[in-house]
């Protein structure tokens, strides 16, 4: 059966000297199947060529490429060498089919051989264990190891390879018959490799087939990988319907693997050809299609598409409802204008309650959700999340729910329940594993991580189901869950690693081609001026907040992302002492009428640190009592004990005797949290404060 990962794992601990990446163990494990040989060899080798040094502990998962080392070949062709000159043959011909084969296709590709003749060479290759009898099916076969399937394979010269792959795949069409279809993934697989023989349209219309089974199975790098190779074939020549598709169902898997500036261009070349053909009803589809997630990047590509389409269709046809749903979900994202999107949503309803059209509602109740919640609308939001729940029990489609249970789990966090948002994060999170959906996945983890901070429960905020398929951005992700909790700790130099982001250390520049990057900003620079903070780094909380003011200079913020950027503006103001920002930021926040910012909490509590700077100590102490009612209900422990410190701290400098009690009752609540929390820098301030007092 071969080692485990966990075997494996171990395995190369002890060889090489290092804690190995999951990385690293997943290409070896899977390259070499657990075979105890090839394990040792393989990981010999890689230590010999120096591939295993401490630095590379932190590689990326893809960047593993593990060579498997000639000796192994070479016991594997030993091997090989004691079977018979046909089993040899026929096997070879096995190993082009694919690792798995049946004895119905050697039948068809072996012409010169009889049944029996076969039948005599898998007894051979069964008794030589270089395959193995499948118990799912009579006359199914799997080499017994990849390896041995790849050696008799590269066995063949490319000119005999390439045209084995042309007779296998012609021989299995027929083979196939009317069932053709349904093995449309491996027949494009051969027509790939014998693409310079046959040309590239059988390849092509394959790989549309085997792309759309893969996309409706959520099998979304198989549907990329089939759409990217059947474009390269299809190379700078005139679009087709066929590519067209192409282009669409790499945009949907694009957006499901969470590569979302790369999507907008493909949807783009879809939607062109459909327009310049005018096929207008094909055309509006795509502009309409419900996408699960969009990033600024990807709605602005989107966006400039559905306005053209809103060009090509009457307004009042039952087409033009998908399509202003759309519509408004990509100026949500792409613009952040709450009127505009408001106005389009209600166009979408208007239009499916006309047609009665539950599906169409649904969709667009989903997306107001998101523009609600982001506009710091809670019970809006939340009244149309209670709906889309209920709309997609009634038709069956609980995956549609997930919006709804992310941002309405943002608002029922945002509104102190802690509770419900952590059950609505999970049930987002089951919908990911159904769909397979990374981004779903990002962002139910982004909930569950946010509730964790609030709370204080630190365990949590690492174990709280970060999809550990993701690409970089999870990673950024979690490196920024992980600042904040350093910084709560006092562990700084680990705060100071996790936001290191650059060879110069911190990354502040935004970047317009990367709309993961204008997710991830805001909240790095929230991270970022909490460290700055709490160590009293006045040149970081400088950096920080001009280059927050620079940023919110673009018009691709959201409304809650910007909200972000000020409220970190308004932190290294009050650290820094700066009186005009104070005030701006302060009028500003006032203005809004906002309770919350992703990453910084309740925003009561900034508000009173700003009115305190101000000389507000009126208006300080109503938003400090606000914030410490708020943080007590939800048992937001963090956000409380810094709130009773800053609320004391305001009291001290007031220097009423009066006060004496109430800080002293705000103190000991604030050492209590911190003592349990393990919040060093906290206690270490309320002792100075009453270091202070005493003095």
């Amino acid at each position: 059966r071969g080692l485990t990962r966990e075997d494996v794992s171990r395995f190369i601990e002890i060889a090489a000297g290092i804690v190995p990446p999951r990385g690293l163990i997943d290409a070896v494990h899977t390259q070499t199947e657990g075979n105890p040989l090839f394990v040792t060899e393989t990981v010999r080798l890689l230590i010999q060529e120096g591939e295993l040094g401490r630095e590379d502990s932190s590689r990326s998962d893809s960047s593993w490429n593990i060579r498997i080392p000639e000796g192994v070949r070479e016991v594997i062709g030993r091997r090989l060498d004691r079977l018979s000159e046909r089993c040899n043959r026929v096997l070879t011909a096995a190993s082009i089919i694919g690792r798995r084969f049946t004895l119905d296709q050697l039948k068809v590709i072996i012409e010169d051989t009889t049944e029996d003749q076969l039948l005599d060479v898998i007894d051979e290759s069964l008794a030589a264990r270089a395959i193995d009898e499948l118990p799912s099916a009579v006359g199914e076969y799997e080499f017994s190891h990849a390896l041995i399937q790849e050696t008799l394979a590269e066995e063949l010269s490319t000119t005999r390879r390439v045209r084995l792959h042309a007779r296998i795949g012609e021989a299995l069409e027929q083979l196939y018959g009317d069932q053709v279809d349904e093995h449309a993934a491996q027949l494009a697989r051969h027509f790939a490799e014998a693409e310079t023989v046959v040309g590239p349209e059988k390849l092509i219309g394959y790989s549309l087939i085997a792309a759309m089974e893969a996309i409706s199975a959520y099998g979304w790098e198989d549907a990329l990988a089939h759409c990217d190779r059947a474009l390269a074939a299809a190379g700078e020549k005139v679009a087709t319907p066929e590519t067209a598709e192409l282009s669409f169902g790499r945009a949907q898997a694009l957006v499901a693997l969470n590569r979302l500036p790369e999507a907008g261009p493909a949807v783009a070349a879809a939607f062109e050809f459909y327009e310049g053909a005018g096929e207008i009803e094909r055309a509006v589809e795509i502009a309409s299609h419900h996408f699960s997630t969009q990033s600024p990047s990807l709605a602005g590509d989107l966006l400039a598409v559905q306005r053209r389409a809103v060009e090509l269709i009457d307004e009042t046809s039952d087409a033009a409802g998908p399509l202003f749903s759309a519509l408004g979900h990509s100026i949500t994202s792409a613009t952040g204008d709450y009127e505009e999107s408001s106005k389009q949503f209600r166009k979408a309803l208007e239009l499916a309650e006309r047609s009665g059209d539950h599906a169409l509602q649904m969709r667009t109740f989903s997306y107001a959700v998101t523009a609600d919640v982001r506009r710091g609308y809670l019970d809006r939001g939340l009244e149309k999340a209670r709906r889309v729940i209920a709309l997609a029990k009634d038709l069956e489609a609980p995956p549609a729910a997930w919006r709804a249970y992310v941002w309405g789990g943002i608002a029922l966090m945002s509104k102190g329940r802690p509770d419900e948002a952590k059950d609505w994060a999970r049930a987002a999170a089951d919908i990911a594993r159904q769909t397979r959906d990374e981004r779903v996945a990002l962002l139910a983890s982004l909930v569950l991580n946010l509730v964790a901070l609030r709370l204080g429960d630190w365990k949590a905020v690492t174990e709280s189901g970060m999809s550990e398929s993701l690409d970089e951005i999870s990673r950024d992700w979690s490196k920024l869950f992980e600042a904040p909790v350093a910084c709560q700790l006092g562990d700084f130099d680990r705060a100071r690693e996790s936001l290191r982001t650059t060879d110069e250390g911190y990354d502040l520049e935004i970047r317009d081609d990367s709309g993961d990057q204008m997710i991830v900003l805001p909240f790095r620079y929230g991270a970022g001026i909490m460290l700055a903070a709490l160590t009293g780094d006045e040149e970081l909380l400088q950096r920080i907040s001009e280059a927050a003011k620079e940023a919110l200079e673009s018009d691709r913020w959201t409304h809650d992302q910007a909200t972000s950027l000020v409220a970190t503006i308004g932190i290294a103001a009050v650290e820094l002492g700066d009186a005009e920002t104070a005030l701006d930021t302060y009028r500003t926040l006032e203005a809004e009428g906002v309770v919350w910012a992703i990453g910084l909490g309740n925003l009561d509590t900034l508000k009173g640190r700003l009115a305190a700077t101000l000389g507000k100590t009126t208006a300080a102490i109503e938003h400090f009592e606000a914030a410490i009612a708020f943080s007590q209900t939800a048992g937001y422990r963090t956000e409380l004990a810094w709130t009773d410190y800053y609320y004391a701290d305001l009291l001290i400098e007031r220097a009423d005797p009066a006060d004496q009690s109430k800080i002293t009752e705000l103190q000991d609540e604030a050492i209590a949290i911190a003592q349990e929390l393990g919040m060093k820098p906290l206690m270490e301030r309320v002792l100075a404060q009453r270091e202070i007092l005493k003095a």
